[in-house]
């Protein structure tokens, strides 16, 4: 309901548009996260995934590729930080 008690007029199909509009979000990103991290810029990978949900995407696949790369950030900043203590 809006400030007046009555419910908010929408478009038929806006939602469906929206849907969409979200879809292509979602398959830019995963596409462009892939390619990035495959290039050896997990860091990228991931700023260009938080776009994504910055634009209101929350899908799984979103999610579950952002959980992937800081998950292999993390090893990776701990390998390191294991590197330099053993010199």
């Amino acid at each position: 309901m809006n400030g007046n008690g009555q419910m908010p007029v929408t478009r038929p199909g806006a939602e469906l548009i929206e849907s969409e509009r979200l879809s292509k979000v979602r398959e830019k990103a995963l596409v462009r996260a892939v390619s990035l991290h495959l290039a050896g810029k997990a860091e990228e990978a991931l700023l260009e995934l938080d776009k994504a949900i910055a634009a209101g995407e929350i899908s799984l696949e979103i999610h579950s590729a952002r959980s992937k790369l800081l998950q292999e950030l993390e090893q990776s900043a701990v390998a390191s930080r294991r590197g330099r203590s053993e010199q």
